[in-house]
């Protein structure tokens, strides 16, 4: 087939740095080497195949077979968005360089009307049926670790189909269900906005090889979860992107105890986000995303990048209210008295949105709606049990060095004040004689005392 369009003849670089359009001439000529438009579909599907499990639905292993052929017709779309009155169904060179731009280089929403296209069978229909709905979420999910078709794909399968439950709308009777283009836009961009961020990346390294840039980094964890699969992170990873990256686990209840002061003492001084998991005993799984480091203190604080979220049975997430009739996104009290004495978010004081309380029983406590951030559920029952707990930090290096500095800082200012206290207990010569007998000696013992501190 070759290259049906010399470098002279109006050549569309688009986006591309001189490299990068070099690299795509590259990768066109060997996709339409062959001789027939199917040779080229077969060539793209070679460059596109994600790894699948036996245990996936065959009927969503089938419409990741056809990448291919749905990216040929993308790029073949791209002609007719550029305005150009060519009918032929070979595939030229701007075609290929203007699929790819549309799904690396637009603005989001593009790159999702892109994706969107990718696996609609019909092309005529502006809906993706149910099947092609989970079908674009395999695809994602993957594009996020391909790992976890083989190490998780039941939990693979079942992440998808939450995902498509909230995705897509109810209906009445028998109808089918479908999702529009539209529809697909606003859940998108308010459940996972960052889901475009891990197609880029991934037809990036398809097409571009060494000169891929990465708009989305998986989450590393550095230690396994008792609570949430890698599936589950890998979607938690597409909403914000602090969480695509390394996240320390710095509390769990597993190793530290389910105690509210362990996990006080492994927050307090982090310097960067956290992301807190909790596990009810009813099976529910829910958390939040804490965008500023934690601090004791009698008043809300945070910022408007915290959100709620559920993972079981649903999968919801509750960003900060739009109205902005509050700010009350974060609180922790640890002395308590006139104030409530736990870890918040959202609410009042009066009534939070989730509280976990000091002794962390059944009588901590969600809402279902408050002025902080969007309405939804986050547990089945109002009140609720603990059953397992996790912190993990989102700050990197830099925040897990200024909490060891703080520790330090507070051991050194606590030792002092130890040393303060014991030598003018030593040079009160009533309380030395009241309280310690003959334990210290007499007079000059006064400097040996303080030796034996040391």
């Amino acid at each position: 087939m070759g290259t049906t369009q010399s470098r002279g003849e109006s050549e569309w670089k688009g986006p591309f740095s001189d490299e990068e359009y070099d690299r795509l001439v590259v990768v066109y000529q060997e996709i339409t080497s062959g001789k027939s438009n199917a040779a080229t579909q077969q060539a793209l599907q070679e460059r596109l195949t994600l790894p699948l499990h036996d245990d996936l639905p065959s009927e969503w292993r089938e419409g990741l077979g056809r990448l291919g052929a749905s990216f040929f017709e993308l790029c073949l779309h791209s002609r007719e968005l550029a305005g150009s009155s060519d009918t032929s169904t070979q595939l030229k060179l701007n075609d290929f360089v203007q699929g790819v731009a549309q799904c690396i280089r637009a603005s989001s929403q593009a790159i999702y009307r892109s994706l969107f296209h990718l696996f609609v069978v019909d092309k005529k229909s502006a809906y993706l049926n149910e099947d092609e709905v989970h079908q674009l979420l395999l695809a994602c999910l993957l594009m996020t670790n391909a790992q976890i078709a083989d190490e998780e794909p039941r939990e693979l399968v079942r992440m998808i189909k939450k995902l498509a439950e909230s995705a897509l709308p109810t209906t009445t009777g028998d109808s089918t269900r479908q999702l529009s283009m539209d529809e697909f836009l606003r859940w998108s961009s308010a459940q996972l906005p960052l889901m475009f961020s891990a197609f880029t990346t991934w037809i990036s390294k398809c097409f571009l090889d060494s000169l891929a840039r990465a708009a989305y980094n998986p989450p590393v964890l550095t230690h396994k979860s008792d609570i949430l699969s890698k599936t589950q992170f890998g979607a938690l990873s597409l909403i914000y992107t602090p969480l695509q990256k390394r996240m320390d686990r710095l509390y769990t209840n597993a190793k530290d105890g389910l105690s509210f002061n362990r996990l006080c003492y492994h927050i307090l001084g982090y310097g960067g986000p956290t992301l807190i998991v909790i596990r009810d005993t009813d099976g529910d799984v829910f958390g939040m995303y804490c965008d500023t480091e934690w601090r004791e203190t009698t008043k809300f604080y945070g910022g408007n990048g915290c959100f709620l979220f559920r993972v079981e049975p649903y999968i919801n997430v509750y960003r900060v209210s739009a109205s902005d009739a509050n700010e009350n996104y974060m609180y922790l009290n640890t002395k308590g008295f006139a104030l409530p004495k736990g870890i918040g978010m959202g609410g009042t004081l009066n009534g939070f949105r989730l509280f976990l309380n000091e002794d962390f029983d059944d009588n901590c406590y969600s809402a279902a709606k408050c002025l902080s951030f969007e309405p939804g559920r986050l547990t089945k029952k109002d009140q609720f049990a603990m059953d397992a707990i996790e912190v993990w930090g989102c700050g990197g290096d830099e925040s897990l060095q200024r909490q060891g500095q703080v520790r330090k800082d507070t051991a050194e200012m606590l030792d002092k004040m130890r040393k303060v206290d014991k030598a003018a207990f030593v040079g009160n010569d009533f309380d030395r004689s009241m309280f310690l007998g003959k334990t210290f000696g007499h007079g000059t013992d006064q400097a040996r005392i303080a030796d034996d501190e040391h």
